[in-house]
């Protein structure tokens, strides 16, 4: 990581001529940047940073000037000598610089491309005065998506239309965000019909409407309803977990098992026992008692992605194991095995008497609610 006093010290270290160099090539890259992360509503994918922040310096044989080139141009800088400023700044470890082929219809010609180096651009912020954009959380929007979840959040039960402007309604690629949430889908509708905003949308936009503000201070989106779960601000997303509490897919792993014995869901058992008589097998009792559970192979699907360690650590919690475990014959007549989890009394106190506090700490995974 670049301290703010090693990038102070490398600005003051270039002279005026490095430091416009260092300037315009810091605009092309915060221009690369805005177009990748918010320009490719046609569903164009940008593809890794690495990639995307190299940008056009000079293309050989052209009349044009590219956007560095202008820049520097309209300061008198641009001449014979660019090349040796060019490399006083990679020297420096500022810059990367490459030779690039480039197809025109007269035949291939070279493209010299820059990129900046993370030094680079923290010593191009500290000389004009930049303050770098504040880091997004994990499991935070981009801006564009950002907006768009704003935009069906005052659409409300009317929803939007799927011919509006891209930048009225939803985009493709804004709709394949925001219906692929991890903690489910944040509008409901199908890409060329009507899109209304989710109850798990309404949510997230009223939870972390401070967050996003903070983060994106520009944005256009309205003002949220009161939420008691509500962030002040990025802060609510670095407060650490009390011990007591599980992690994040742990309790959804729990709070599913929790949904599954509330709603008396006994599928799982149904299935196998559907099995044995398929097969005229008498049904055991192991089977025929089974409470609402869920076989290992579907944990994954029930945290929203697999997490190694969940299981262990409900079964090993130190208040006693918040799941139990069974050693079920799902297929008799191949003799085929499977471990299947329910909760436990424990694991149905724990989660009472710690909901509010989960849902305070951890409101982006769906908490059942077992008084509705």
């Amino acid at each position: 990581m670049t301290g703010r006093k090693d990038a102070v010290e490398a600005w003051n270290a270039l002279n005026k001529r490095q430091q416009v160099y260092l300037e315009h090539i810091y605009y092309a890259d915060q221009d690369a940047e805005h177009e990748a992360r918010s320009g490719d509503w046609m569903r164009m994918r940008p593809g890794p940073a690495a990639e995307w922040r190299w940008v056009p310096y000079s293309q050989e044989n052209s009349v044009e000037d590219t956007p560095i080139q202008r820049g520097l141009r309209s300061r008198g800088e641009l001449d014979v000598g660019a090349g040796r400023t060019l490399g006083a700044l990679e020297r420096r470890d500022l810059i990367e610089i490459k030779d690039e082929p480039f197809a025109t219809p007269f035949g291939v010609r070279n493209l010299v491309m820059v990129k900046l180096t993370t030094l680079g651009r923290a010593t191009a912020r500290a000389g004009l005065g930049h303050v770098a954009p504040k880091k997004k959380p994990a499991g935070m929007l981009p801006d564009w998506a950002w907006e768009t979840l704003g935009r069906l959040y005052a659409a409300g039960d009317q929803g939007l239309g799927w011919n509006l402007p891209w930048n009225k309604g939803v985009s493709n690629k804004a709709h394949d965000v925001l219906i692929g949430r991890p903690d489910g889908p944040y509008l409901a509708g199908d890409r060329y019909g009507r899109r209304t905003i989710t109850a798990r949308g309404i949510h997230h936009f009223e939870v972390h409407h401070a967050c996003y503000s903070a983060l994106y201070p520009e944005a256009k989106v309205p003002e949220p309803r009161p939420n008691p779960y509500a962030h002040d601000g990025l802060a609510g997303h670095r407060r650490p977990l009390p011990a007591d509490l599980l992690d994040a897919p742990t309790f959804r792993l729990l709070a599913h098992l929790v949904m599954l014995h509330a709603t008396g869901n006994d599928a799982q058992r149904r299935s196998i026992v559907a099995e044995y008589v398929r097969h005229d097998l008498p049904v055991p009792d192991e089977v025929a008692s089974l409470p609402p559970c869920l076989r290992r192979a579907d944990i994954g699907r029930a945290q929203g992605k697999p997490t190694a360690g969940s299981i262990d650590t409900l079964l090993g919690h130190p208040d006693g194991p918040l799941v139990q475990a069974f050693d079920v014959l799902v297929y008799p007549r191949h003799d085929i095995r499977s471990e299947m989890f329910a909760v436990t009394d424990a694991g149905l106190a724990h989660y009472a008497a710690n909901l509010e506090r989960y849902r305070r700490h951890l409101p982006d995974v769906p908490a059942y609610d077992p008084s509705t």
